[in-house]
């Protein structure tokens, strides 16, 4: 079952929403350690970027 949690996000520092499958947390405080769909698309966009440079230079 798919639910929306609150994760602390490791690139932005922020909390944020997320939909993942239901967890149970302990404590209920706290927050699971993830990255936030927007983070998530820019760190992948500068991922591909990358590696779309190093095989350009490859073929050289």
């Amino acid at each position: 079952m798919l639910e929306p949690i609150q994760i602390f996000c490791a690139s932005c520092k922020q909390l944020k929403w997320r939909v993942t499958e239901k967890q149970t947390l302990f404590p209920k405080e706290s927050f699971p350690i993830s990255v936030c769909f927007d983070c998530e698309e820019e760190i992948l966009s500068k991922l591909n970027d990358f590696l779309n440079k190093k095989g350009t230079k490859e073929n050289e």
